[in-house]
Parts: C-alpha cells; structure tokens; sequence
C-alpha cells in the first residue's frame, strides 16, 4: 500500500470512528444578558425527529424519550415503525427497558440494514434523528 493511500485510509478509518463517539454533553451559554423568563412549551409531536441537529438536540431526546408511549409517539409521528418488547433482564448488568423492535423508516427512501433491530425507545429516536438530519443529507450529496 503506498504512503498516500496509507493516510487516506488512516483519515477513513478515524472519520468512521469518530461518529462513533459519544454525543459531548451540552453546556449552558455563557449568560451576557438577563434570562427571559421561562415557559412551558407544548411538545411537537414527531417534530423532533425532523428538526435539524442543534445545541437543544441531545436534551430534546432525553426528554421526549423518558416516557415510552411518548418516545413512541415521535417515532409512529415520524413514520419510523417501533413495535414495544417486554421489559427483561437478562443478568443483574444486562437487560431492556422501554424496548423495541425499530424497523422501516417510512420517512426515507433507503432502509435500514440490517432490519428490525432490537435497542431502547431512546436509541431508536437519537438514530432517526442522526439517520434523517445527518446521513441521509450527506447521502443526497455524495449521490
């Protein structure tokens, strides 16, 4: 393999590793003006999914995915098919809660493979929110 090739390899190799990362935690703004008072917004039902990645990303997927009949409905608001499992615990360190079965994306073109893959409701919301904001953008792109 010649040097260049070498290194574009190696660049290939860290690009794919690094959308393996954890997502880094949020931080506040640094406060310059006083806070506007606070209120409640109504949540957008299947809004999330759709809305591009931003600063709010990451808590926005916590919140909507702590109830499992709300993580479900963004997912069924999306069009993204989840279909619940039982609760289990296979070991005193291994088991799932709030789990499902995710399978098409009836939002997209592509599907997903392998299909029906088993994760938590949570896991199921931030991967379409990074497939519709993040892959299927740069897929277009490249295509």
């Amino acid at each position: 393999m010649r040097p260049a090739s070498r290194r574009l390899a190696a660049v290939a190799v860290m690009a794919l590793l690094a959308g393996c990362s954890p997502m880094l935690p949020e931080r506040p703004a640094p406060a310059r003006y006083p806070a506007a008072p606070s209120r409640t917004e109504a949540p957008l039902v299947g809004a999330l999914i759709d809305q591009p990645i931003g600063g709010g990303t990451r808590s926005a997927v916590i919140r909507e995915s702590a109830d499992l009949q709300q993580c479900m409905a963004q997912l069924t608001a999306a069009r993204v098919t989840f279909r619940p499992v039982p609760d289990r615990s296979t070991t005193e360190t291994c088991g799932l809660a709030s789990g499902g079965v995710l399978g098409p994306d009836m939002g997209t073109t592509a599907r997903m493979a392998p299909g029906d893959v088993e994760m938590t409701c949570r896991t199921a919301l931030a991967l379409s929110v990074w497939r519709r904001q993040s892959v299927e953008p740069a897929a277009r792109e490249i295509l």
